[in-house]
């Protein structure tokens, strides 16, 4: 095979990966709008996500072999996208272990309170 041939065949082999990942991204958009509804789009970040995943899809099926260009278009937003994959969970790793430090303290207390309850009763358990 000629360099040329290896070049094109390695251009339609990463088209046909892009419009796998498009297709998954698209997948994965839809699920978040069906198991959220209206409150994904009340985020500026999902609200860029949407538009990156659906102008990538779209430029997938439509630009495909046309526009060189668009290629790097879409490798530039593949890297954006996963950037806030990254950042998202980040940030609901963060969220969650604020959630976990509140619970914590509060069976702190509960615990506290009741070793408290436990030392006054302990005399009478024991006469």
């Amino acid at each position: 095979k000629s360099e040329e041939e290896v070049w094109m065949e390695t251009l339609d082999a990463l088209q046909d990966t892009s419009l796998v990942f498009s297709s998954l991204f698209m997948v994965e958009l839809l699920v978040s709008i069906l198991a959220f509804g209206t409150l994904y789009f009340k985020s500026i970040f999902n609200c860029f996500d949407a538009i990156i995943i659906v102008s990538t899809f779209l430029l997938d099926v439509l630009l495909s072999g046309v526009l060189e260009e668009a290629i790097s278009l879409l490798i530039v937003m593949r890297l954006w996208r996963v950037f806030k994959a990254v950042e998202e969970i980040s940030v609901g790793a963060h969220e969650r272990m604020e959630q976990v430090n509140a619970r914590l303290k509060e069976l702190e207390t509960e615990n506290a309170k009741l070793k408290d309850e436990l030392k006054r009763i302990k005399p009478d358990l024991m006469s």
